[in-house]
């Protein structure tokens, strides 16, 4: 509208009352300035209103009719988009009616469990998958970010993994071979895990860690060692970082 319709309708106008005419004046009195700074609603609107100056001078007609024309498909678009934001708002409505719905289920199930393993309460952890729950709560609700990395370590090789793993909620690393593999946060892509401050897993380990847990806070590079000299490894690390 702002683009064309405007400036056709003003044009068409002008064919018969000059800008700056009484007429004219009276058909814009505001000139066309409004229009450009409108919200749909107040478009709506002042179309409307246009349509009842242009009333008053028939040789308008077919103006008139254009603007009406035009009047009429925009409110419709408006009135869909309307319809949408209702679905989208009762459905988030809805979301989170869910949302705590669940939430009291999950409460009342960790008293059962409480109740159930109280002098073994480390074993309440085997039916939540905690760092989900941990991820969502450090980031006001926002999903996390899981990323997955699954690949081979050829017989003494050292792999990078992942990078930027500083300050993730959790670390999930799986040994998924048939030799032993050494994981560590490391300063560069090629250093090769040693001994001291690294995570060795045997064929079938499972270890959920942080990155301050594998080593110190100024080493983002995840890397993979297999010491094995005639067998390949392999792996599987979940990275799992707060929403953002």
């Amino acid at each position: 509208m702002r683009s064309t319709k405007l400036r056709q309708w003003d044009a068409l106008v002008q064919g018969y009352y000059l800008s700056g005419t009484e007429e004219y004046i009276a058909v814009f009195p505001n000139g066309l300035t409004a229009f450009h700074t409108s919200t749909i609603d107040q478009t709506v609107i002042m179309l409307n209103g246009l349509q009842e100056r242009m009333d008053a001078y028939p040789v308008l007609a077919a103006v008139k009719l254009e603007v009406e024309t035009f009047q009429t498909e925009l409110e419709a678009i408006r009135d869909a988009q309307q319809g949408k934001e209702q679905i989208i708002e009762q459905s988030s409505t809805l979301l989170e009616l869910a949302r705590v719905n669940l939430a009291r289920i999950m409460y009342g199930n960790l008293g059962r469990l409480m109740d159930k393993y109280r002098d073994a309460p480390d074993f309440i952890g085997n039916f939540w998958e905690l760092k989900w729950l941990r991820s969502a709560s450090a980031s006001n609700g926002t999903p996390p970010v899981v990323e997955e990395f699954s690949c081979s370590v050829a017989a003494g090789e050292t792999v990078n993994i992942a990078t930027n793993v500083q300050g993730v909620s959790a670390l999930v690393v799986a040994n998924t071979g048939t030799v032993p593999l050494t994981f560590c946060a490391s300063p560069d892509a090629a250093t090769a895990c040693g001994v001291d401050d690294s995570l060795i897993l045997e064929p079938g380990e499972v270890y959920e860690a942080t990155d301050s847990e594998l080593n110190g806070p100024y080493n983002p590079f995840l890397n993979v060692t297999n010491n094995d000299a005639t067998t390949a490894g392999s792996y599987n690390v979940e990275i799992v970082r707060s929403g953002l």
